[in-house]
């Protein structure tokens, strides 16, 4: 794939930053990285699960990706992305003999139901 940066953050410690994987992955930085502690975000969306890959990025497009430091071409070496995990569906039949719940809501939730006559209050 070929694209630009999907992200900025700036002004941010690298133990600050956000994302969704743990550890983030940085693979390219100069020695002046932390001192002005600028970073770019990159997703690669559909990239294939459970299969070595490699992620190399030959130059840079943005003021914030100019080489400065001679650190292109920069890569992630061999990494192998996570399958996503699987949730399993909670199924919940009321009926004859059967309990629905209860089910637990954080303080200050409220709800309402617009058919009351199935035996559920209309709000709560």
């Amino acid at each position: 794939q070929t694209g630009s940066p999907n992200a900025s953050i700036q002004n941010t410690p690298v133990g600050s930053l956000p994302g969704c994987t743990t550890p983030i992955t940085i693979f390219g930085t100069c020695p002046q990285a932390n001192n002005y502690q600028d970073w770019v975000a990159y997703d690669f969306l559909g990239m294939p699960v459970g299969v070595p890959i490699t992620i190399t990025i030959i130059s840079g497009n943005t003021v914030f990706t100019q080489d400065g430091c001679g650190m292109y071409p920069a890569s992630t070496g061999i990494i192998v992305i996570p399958p996503p995990p699987i949730y399993p569906d909670i199924i919940e039949c009321g009926g004859l003999g059967n309990t629905v719940g209860p089910f637990v809501f954080p303080a200050g939730n409220t709800w309402t139901n617009s058919n009351p006559g199935i035996g559920l209050p209309a709000s709560g």
